[in-house]
């Protein structure tokens, strides 16, 4: 996935339509369909206005934390987190605070769980930890 579909999916995860997040966002609804379509690559500072709006970490829309990349293929197998947790035996609490943990072994052992049913390699997976 690229900015432009994660933007979106985020988007779509929370409810909003191109014209509510555009306007938190402080940007043009067409401006922020071409974001989504890939038309166009967005400044830090709207990434960041867009980040703010969604009340997502900008991690989460440059896909550069590993719970964003968990995230957006769930989203591609149509999966929740509850789902996951259930077929790789990982805690569900432990995807609610992937973002503020520090990694130990147990951890890296579970993205390697995680990477064998979502089809991501770990090691990606664990460097993004």
């Amino acid at each position: 996935m690229n900015i432009g579909d994660n933007i979106k999916s985020i988007r779509q995860q929370k409810g909003f339509t191109q014209k509510e997040l555009a306007t938190k966002a402080h940007i043009s609804r067409s401006y922020l369909a071409d974001l989504e379509n890939n038309r166009y690559n967005p400044s830090i500072d709207t990434l960041e206005s867009i980040s703010k709006a969604l009340e997502t970490p900008l991690t989460y829309l440059t896909e550069e934390s590993a719970k964003a990349i968990i995230q957006n293929k769930l989203s591609q197998l149509n999966m929740t987190f509850d789902d996951l947790s259930k077929k790789s035996g990982v805690p569900k609490i432990f995807f609610d605070n992937l973002d503020n943990i520090q990694p130990d072994d147990q951890d890296y052992k579970y993205m390697y769980s995680i990477g064998a049913i979502i089809n991501v390699q770990p090691r990606i997976l664990c460097a993004a930890l």
